[in-house]
């Protein structure tokens, strides 16, 4: 972020600003709002990232039937426990077991685009947990296909762990998922 401010500083100074003013037909406030605009905009951009650097992401899946409509939910918190996102969304039918995988694959994908530095997954199946930390054996061909998808996604980030939550703590994603699992038609 330093160097943004030294090239919009430099820029700033560097302008012919009697040039700049009565070409364009500005008035000098109207040019120092905007270079305070494009400032206060770097600033929110560095809170955000290092807010997003180190994430809490709360998953669940939830199947109506087994297999049955699907939905996953995935709440991102800061270390602070701020609410940063969540995330609903159906996924057609499917079993309990793989709405729990997608749930954790969505989360793996968004941690990544927030270019996240440090995650750690919360999930209240002890089945996911385990098969992640290849603590249980996969026996469904389907669930160790997401599991390799999850795993190959986690090696995009650089410091990431999966934890095993009761699920009174997960409240939150179960809800989300559970939405998410009542919208398919």
């Amino acid at each position: 972020m330093t160097k943004d401010f030294d090239l919009l500083t430099s820029v700033y100074k560097s302008l012919n600003m009697n040039g700049l003013l009565k070409e364009a037909g500005l008035q000098k406030e109207e040019v120092d709002s905007f270079f305070k605009k494009v400032r206060n905009l770097l600033v929110q951009e560095a809170e955000d990232a290092e807010r997003h650097a180190s994430l809490i992401m709360y998953i669940d899946g939830s199947a109506r039937g087994n297999p049955g409509p699907a939905g996953a939910g995935v709440v991102t918190t800061d270390v602070g426990g701020d609410v940063l996102e969540e995330l609903s969304f159906p996924l057609g039918k499917l079993t309990n077991n793989a709405a729990e995988y997608h749930s954790l694959i969505a989360a793996i994908g968004r941690a990544i685009e927030w270019k996240a530095k440090e995650v750690t997954f919360r999930s209240d199946s002890k089945l996911l947990v385990e098969q992640m930390h290849g603590g249980y054996r996969i026996k469904s061909r389907n669930l160790m296909s997401l599991c390799v998808e999850a795993r190959s996604l986690l090696k995009k980030l650089p410091n990431w762990k999966i934890e095993h939550i009761p699920r009174e703590q997960n409240k939150h994603a179960d809800h989300l998922a559970t939405i998410a699992a009542q919208q398919n038609g």
